[in-house]
């Protein structure tokens, strides 16, 4: 798609668009959730020209998520970096967007909770591997990377599992703004809440991918 970062596109959001839509966040991780709507909370995906990476300034700041009477999912929030959140149905995974103030990275995270949806779904450790690794399977067709490595998180409450590809198609060129170079899918419980977060960054390991990996380290359950 010219123009277009496929791999930042497909989890998402089956239309070639430069939005994406938080009503399709957490399907393929939720298949008994109820049907998004046809028209979610659209998000601009920006992301920087240059190569260059602003380091976050300042202390983390708390911040909680409350997923109804669900229980609240906490994290810190790296210094700098914007947070909005999203619901647009509580019948379906609540959302939540992070941006790094240079826009060199982004992060988008569904929660759902034990017992969401029709099939009142709850899955387990292996169940929520296996979802991931399905997913991340379909990135490896625009992807460098030609199999599935699966990272753990041992977080305080829970675990979070990631992988990570880079675009083939920007392998040799530069990245053009609105398009980033490395994507991450992945999936965490803590507690009775769990879902999927997809992280964009301009590297796999360095300042742009680092605050985000710190967040999923932070997540927890704040009321057990």
């Amino acid at each position: 798609m010219k123009h277009i970062n496929r791999m930042t596109f497909s989890l998402f959001t089956k239309r070639a668009s430069s939005r994406l839509l938080v009503g399709a966040l957490g399907a393929w991780l939720c298949a008994g959730c109820a049907s998004p709507p046809p028209h979610g909370v659209p998000i601009p995906v920006q992301a920087s020209a240059t190569a260059s990476v602003t380091k976050p300034t300042g202390k983390p700041t708390p911040k909680n998520f409350k997923v109804g009477e669900h229980g609240t999912l906490a994290f810190d929030l790296p210094g700098g970096w914007s947070y909005k959140t999203y619901r647009t149905n509580p019948l379906i995974p609540a959302a939540f967007r992070l941006d790094a103030p240079d826009k060199s990275a982004a992060m988008l995270v569904s929660v759902s909770w034990d017992g969401i949806g029709t099939s009142q779904e709850a899955p387990d450790e292996q169940l929520l591997e296996r979802k991931l690794r399905n997913q991340a399977e379909k990135r490896i067709r625009n992807s460098v990377e030609k199999s599935v490595v699966l990272k753990t998180v041992l977080l305080t409450d829970g675990y979070a599992q990631y992988a990570q590809f880079t675009e083939a198609m920007w392998t040799n060129a530069e990245v053009p703004k609105g398009n980033y170079r490395y994507v991450t899918d992945g999936a965490f419980r803590c507690g009775n809440l769990w879902g999927s977060f997809t992280v964009y960054s301009q590297d796999k390991t360095g300042e742009s991918f680092r605050p985000a990996l710190a967040i999923v380290q932070s997540l927890h359950k704040l009321d057990r």
